[in-house]
């Protein structure tokens, strides 16, 4: 007998597993009355509709809901619009019955219509180590919209680069393919040969080895200098950007010169630390012992060379020196007129290279004027988090906008790329510095187009995609201008900034960063803007919201970019 009943609650409980709950309530005369007088019901097998009832009499409406199958539910259904008494069956006037039905747990509690089954959706994807995701949406993705994965510079996408979101059923949704995973490129990977070797005499230090963007640092020991460029970096074209220096000793200039009366002993010739001696003769009768004058002279080490830096090549312009560069040479600068340019500064038309050697003042170079003429290339960062919200968005963008028109485009001016994040990198409305060289309209439009959308802040992640990606020379950067790079956002980055905004310093990108805080800068992390600026200067924080990205901060902005013009 025990086991009888055992039997029969297991076969009750497969039964009623998937059963249909609908709410159930009988000739309430208000949706709210239903809901208190009604409860869940867990329907028969048999019964795969929930159905609402609504009856009309001279005192208002009874209201009635209940399990229903599916097929008499229907047929209920479709009699709503027949002809009973006027106009129909189912109307406002007294003594109308209107029935509808749906087909998902709980379905009917909410109102007194029938609810509809909401779109199936798929799940937004995770983030794949060392790579980055971009859907256009947040949590849930309708139907038909297409995910994009990346890997970071120096790692290979394994599978498919593109996941769509498909029907699997008619009441569910899932990604077409898995995603696909990012793993470290060995053959195809991007080294620069040879790989770099510490000098004679000196030391070096590689951030990478040989990979793509290591920056490898020569020092030399005491006595000798660095012949040749102190860093160089791998670029994406598996070239060094300059060749590996050596270590030379430093000498003292001029040398020493042979006396007509007397002789010259110097212990290491004209090098760093050489002692020489001068021994001076009377007449045909040299002078010994005590009677003999002596002059002892120790040259120290004051420049590498032993000369002011050389200044005589002036580009868009003309240089005229005395002497080269040597000690008390003068030199005096002109610029092409014809052509805009003009000195920077514009009182040091003459500098004087001194005994210290060093020029008594900068020696100037030769630009036009900034703005709008601004020799950079402009990388431009927009926060798209859910937090800025879209009224914020356009006032950014008018912003950003009117930037890009208070600096001309052209070969010897400035070019731009733009591009916005969240939790991810919008790849499909970036602007590179590629794109519309020379053609401020057609990047103006292209920008215009960027849109609005998204969640989360992951700052770090931007930066990284612009040190990457967006300054990498095959994607239109110049190797002989000046690199600007400037992030506006309103919240605290969710992944680290300061390690990659360091990078960007030391490749010499000048990083500028607006903070946009709605009250006393709350949301931000002022720690966070500062790694990112670099210094005070370069970190700005508006305090008013989004309405203080006025004329006057953009102002100060350009004054700030237009700084340094011999950069």
């Amino acid at each position: 007998m025990r086991i009888s009943t055992a039997l029969i609650t297991l076969v009750a409980f497969v039964c009623t597993a998937n059963a249909l709950l609908c709410w159930e309530c009988e000739n309430a005369r208000s949706n709210r009355a239903c809901r208190l007088n009604g409860r869940l019901r867990t329907c028969q097998r048999n019964q795969r509709a929930c159905q609402t009832e609504i009856r009309r009499d001279p005192q208002g409406i009874r209201i009635s809901k209940r399990c229903k199958q599916a097929r008499a539910c229907d047929n209920n259904f479709i009699q709503n619009p027949r002809s009973a008494w006027f106009p129909s069956q189912c109307s406002t006037q007294h003594g109308s019955v209107c029935r509808c039905c749906c087909d998902f747990d709980n379905c009917n509690t909410p109102t007194v219509a029938c609810g509809t089954r909401p779109e199936p959706t798929c799940d937004r994807p995770q983030s794949i180590v060392n790579g980055d995701v971009s859907c256009f949406g947040n949590a849930s993705l309708p139907v038909g919209e297409q995910c994009v994965f990346e890997c970071l510079t120096g790692y290979t996408l394994v599978g498919d680069a593109t996941i769509t979101c498909r029907l699997t059923t008619p009441t569910t949704a899932a990604f077409d393919r898995p995603s696909p995973t990012c793993t470290l490129t060995l053959s195809d990977e991007v080294l620069c040969r040879p790989e770099m070797v510490a000098p004679t005499f000196g030391s070096m230090d590689c951030s990478e080895t040989n990979q793509l963007g290591s920056m490898c640092t020569f020092t030399c020991e005491s006595g000798y200098y660095v012949a040749g460029s102190p860093t160089v970096t791998c670029g994406d074209n598996e070239l060094w950007s300059s060749p590996p220096p050596s270590c030379q000793r430093v000498k003292c200039l001029p040398p020493i010169m042979e006396l007509t009366n007397g002789q010259t002993s110097c212990t290491d010739s004209n090098f760093d630390r050489s002692e020489c001696r001068l021994l001076l003769w009377h007449g045909r009768i040299k002078i010994q012992h005590l009677l003999f004058i002596k002059i002892i002279i120790e040259f120290r080490l004051s420049q590498k060379v032993g000369k002011c830096r050389d200044v005589q090549t002036l580009q868009n312009g003309n240089v005229t020196c005395t002497d080269g560069n040597f000690v008390r040479s003068q030199c005096t600068y002109e610029c092409n007129e014809a052509e805009l340019y003009e000195l920077y500064p514009a009182n040091n038309t003459l500098t004087t290279c001194m005994s210290s050697l060093v020029w008594d003042v900068e020696p100037p170079c030769c630009s036009k004027e900034c703005p709008p003429f601004a020799a950079m290339d402009l990388v431009l960062i927009l926060d798209s988090s859910s937090s800025v919200t879209m009224p914020n968005w356009r006032v950014m963008k008018d912003f950003v906008r009117s930037i890009i028109t208070t600096f001309n485009f052209g070969d010897d001016s400035a070019r731009m790329a733009v591009f916005r994040y969240n939790r991810g990198i919008d790849r499909r409305s970036q602007v590179l510095l590629r794109d519309h060289i020379n053609n401020r309209t057609a990047f103006l439009e292209a920008y215009d187009k960027i849109p609005y959308n998204g969640f989360g802040t992951r700052t770090g992640q931007a930066l990284r995609y612009a040190k990457n990606v967006i300054l990498a020379q095959r994607w239109g950067n110049r190797p002989n201008v000046k690199d600007v790079l400037l992030t506006i956002t309103d919240g605290r980055s969710q992944d680290d900034v300061a390690t990659v905004s360091t990078e960007l310093r030391a490749m010499g990108v000048a990083t500028f960063v607006i903070g946009v805080a709605l009250e006393n800068g709350v949301g931000l992390d002022n720690e966070q803007l500062l790694s990112m600026g670099g210094s005070p200067e370069n970190t700005m924080l508006t305090t008013g919201g989004f309405s203080g990205l006025d004329t006057t901060f953009l102002n100060r902005l350009s004054d700030l970019i237009c700084t340094n013009r011999c950069a």
